[in-house]
């Protein structure tokens, strides 16, 4: 992914969720200095993937309902 954000001249992000919930996330910018944000950042993320999480819920739920 840095070859691309060399090819283009841009800074790359990538957050990913696994099957288990953990955050995978990668950047293809080094940060010099620690982000004072970060901890606020982080507890948006897990509201969000809290979020994410009981909406797929809802759908696996509903899914199932349709067929059985």
């Amino acid at each position: 992914m840095s070859d691309l954000g060399f090819l283009y001249d841009t800074h790359i992000a990538l957050v990913m969720f696994s099957p288990t919930g953990e955050v995978i996330n990668y950047s293809s910018r080094e940060r010099s200095t620690p982000n004072p944000n970060e901890e606020a950042h982080m507890e948006k993320l897990n509201d969000l993937k809290q979020t994410l999480s009981e909406a797929h819920e809802k759908i696996r739920l509903k899914i199932s309902s349709l067929y059985f």
